[in-house]
């Protein structure tokens, strides 16, 4: 958990840089990933724990989605791995066509995404978060020739200055976790 909290720290540190300076790291992560337009977390460097005192001095409470494909080991069983990495592709370029410039989009792990929206309220990034769940539905991979539908399962939490990064992932992760068990293919706030 603390490896992943301090890949988040990182993510945000990275996110409200300026501009060119994310175009830049995006474009050098993006290179070395597998799925060449995301970032996986693992590529990311890890830095002391004084990075999380700055981001409290931050005045911008940044939103994050975080989701995962639906049924994925299924589809890689049914379909292949290969299959499964086009699916994995289609996801991000859908999620990544529906968010705006400055938001960031990364591999977290497997199959499973995070989204950072700045200046951004709950509400807002929920109708984001149910907007990237409709097109995904909506667009299913094609690998050679046959189409493979795909859902996906999102959780949407707003990081809060006076909780801790590690209490901000599990409310993202119990919103993550009530959208798979309530049915999947769905959207949930977290508390």
């Amino acid at each position: 958990m603390k490896q992943r909290k301090n890949q988040l720290i990182i993510i945000i540190i990275v996110l409200f840089i300026s501009g060119f300076l994310v175009a830049s790291l995006t474009s050098f992560f993006a290179a070395r990933s597998s799925l060449r337009s995301q970032i996986t977390q693992s590529e990311l460097p890890l830095t002391g724990d004084n990075i999380y005192s700055e981001i409290q001095h931050d005045l911008i409470n940044p939103v994050f989605i975080i989701f995962d494909i639906d049924n994925f080991k299924e589809t890689n069983d049914a379909f292949g791995h290969i299959a499964g990495d086009s699916v994995l592709k289609n996801v991000a370029k859908t999620a990544r066509g529906n968010i705006r410039i400055p938001d960031a989009l990364f591999r977290w792990g497997g199959e499973e995404f995070l989204i950072i929206l700045k200046e951004c309220g709950l509400d807002h990034a929920f109708d984001v978060a149910e907007k990237i769940r409709k097109a995904v539905a909506n667009s299913p991979t094609l690998h050679k020739n046959k189409k493979i539908p795909t859902t996906i399962s999102l959780g949407v939490a707003q990081y809060l200055h006076e909780e801790s990064v590690d209490v901000m992932l599990s409310r993202i992760d119990k919103a993550l976790y009530s959208a798979k068990h309530n049915g999947r293919d769905r959207t949930e706030k977290a508390l």
